[in-house]
C-alpha cells in the first residue's frame, strides 16, 4: 500500500479501457456496496480551496454523497473516469489527505495493490476509485475509438442483483437522458432499476460540466428508495405532483419541455398553408393529405394536456387561457413564425401581459 498518487507508475494507463472495466466490475461483483457513485469527466478545474468555499463544485465527494455518508451507515464506493486526472497528482494528494481529514474527519490512504488507484478510509467504509482514462458513449465517440456503455449495463444489472444503489453523474456537457432510458429498456428488471438507479441527479435540469451539486440531489421515497422522474410516464409524473416542492419543480421542466417538443414537432400545418409538398414530420394522425386543421388539431391537443397539467403546477394563469384560446381559433390569420413565439410564451414561467395580449387581440384584427 503507498500514500503517494503517482500516475506515471499506475498499470491502468498503459491497458485498453475495455480491460481496466472488465477488471473493475469483476472486483465490483466480488465486493458489493451499498452505494456507487460512478462519475464521467470528473477531474477538478479549480484549487482544493476553491472547492472547499464552494462546495457545489466538488465532483470527487459531492454533496449528495457527503449527505448518504453522514445519515446512514451505508458502505460507499465512488468511481471517477476522467483522463485529466493524469495531471491531478497534487490535488488528489491535497483533498484526500488534507481536506478529507480536517473537513470531515475522514483518514484517506493510496491502496494501488491490486493495479487500480483507489483511495480508501482507514475503516474501508469509503473507497474512491480514480482511473485516468475516457470513458465513450455509442452516441458520442469518434471512429475506431472503444465504446464502454455495456460497462454501464453490466453495472446497473449488478446493483439490481444485489439490491444496492447506484447514482450516475457526468460532467462532459453530455446529457444522459437517452442513454438512461436506452439501458433501462435493456434492463432485466424495471421496476427495480426505477428504485434502485439514477442517472442525472439534477434530473435533466443541469446535466452538464457545471452541475450545482450543492441544489441538485437524488429525490428518495418514505423507503429511502430513489424517485427516477426522468423514467416517470406522464401519468406517473402527474400522480406525483404536489408531493414536494423540489418534485414539483422538476416535473415543471420536463412538462414545459412536453409542451415546446410539441410545438417544434407538429410544424407541418405551416406547409398545408403555404401549399408546399410532404410533411417533415410523420405521425399517426395525420399524413401527407391532412388539412392544415387536421394537423392543427393534433398540436392543439397534446399542448391542451400538457397546458392542464401545468395549470396544476400553477403556471397557468387567467391571461395565458384567453391567450392560447386567441392563439388556437386564430392561427391562419397570424404569422406563423409570430404564432409559434407567441405559443412558446404559455409554456414559459412568465404570466401573459396584458401588453403582449393587447398586441395578440391587434394582429388577429388586422
Amino acid at each position: 500500500m503507498s500514500n503517494t498518487y503517482d500516475t506515471v507508475n499506475i498499470t491502468q494507463n498503459d491497458i485498453p479501457t475495455s480491460m481496466v472495466l472488465d477488471e473493475l466490475i469483476q472486483f465490483c461483483s466480488r465486493e458489493p456496496r451499498d452505494m456507487t457513485y460512478f462519475a464521467i469527466g470528473s477531474a477538478p478545474h479549480m484549487t482544493v480551496d476553491q472547492i472547499a468555499k464552494n462546495r457545489k463544485w466538488d465532483q470527487i465527494i459531492p454533496e449528495f454523497m457527503v449527505d448518504i455518508i453522514n445519515r446512514t451507515d451505508k458502505t460507499i464506493r465512488i468511481i471517477h473516469f476522467d483522463p485529466e486526472f493524469r495531471r491531478k497528482d497534487d490535488f488528489l494528494n491535497e483533498y484526500f489527505k488534507r481536506y478529507q481529514k480536517t473537513t470531515f474527519g475522514l483518514n484517506f490512504t493510496l491502496d494501488v495493490s491490486d493495479g487500480l488507484n483507489v483511495w480508501k478510509t482507514d475503516d474501508h467504509r469509503i473507497e474512491v476509485f480514480i482511473i485516468a482514462k475516457y470513458f465513450n458513449h455509442l452516441e458520442r465517440h469518434y471512429k475506431n475509438e472503444e465504446v464502454h456503455d455495456d460497462f454501464l449495463h453490466k453495472l446497473n444489472e449488478m446493483i439490481i442483483t444485489s439490491g444496492n444503489q447506484l447514482i450516475v453523474q457526468e460532467y462532459t456537457g453530455h446529457e444522459l437522458g437517452q442513454l438512461t432510458k436506452g439501458l433501462y429498456h435493456r434492463s432485466s428488471n424495471k421496476d427495480l432499476f426505477k428504485k434502485k438507479i439514477i442517472y442525472d441527479v439534477s434530473y435533466g435540469n443541469d446535466c452538464h460540466c457545471g452541475t450545482d451539486l450543492e441544489r441538485y440531489k437524488p429525490i428518495y421515497d418514505n423507503y429511502g428508495d430513489f424517485y427516477n422522474l426522468t423514467l416517470f410516464n406522464s401519468d406517473e409524473m402527474k400522480e406525483h405532483i404536489g408531493k414536494t416542492p423540489e418534485m414539483d419543480k422538476i416535473l415543471k421542466v420536463n412538462f414545459i419541455k412536453q409542451f415546446n417538443t410539441a410545438l417544434n414537432i407538429h410544424v407541418d400545418y405551416r406547409r398545408r398553408l403555404q401549399n408546399l409538398g410532404e410533411n417533415l414530420v410523420k405521425h399517426h394522425r395525420y399524413n401527407n393529405s391532412s388539412s392544415a386543421d387536421e394537423i392543427m388539431t393534433v398540436l392543439q391537443d397534446e399542448l391542451t394536456k400538457c397546458i392542464s397539467i401545468l395549470d396544476r403546477l400553477q403556471m397557468i394563469t387567467p391571461n395565458k387561457i384567453n391567450f392560447i384560446s386567441c392563439l388556437f381559433k386564430n392561427y391562419k390569420v397570424i404569422d406563423m413564425y409570430r404564432w409559434y413565439e407567441y405559443a412558446k410564451l404559455v409554456g414559459s414561467d412568465d404570466d401573459i401581459t396584458s401588453v403582449k395580449l393587447a398586441e395578440l387581440y391587434g394582429s388577429v384584427q388586422k
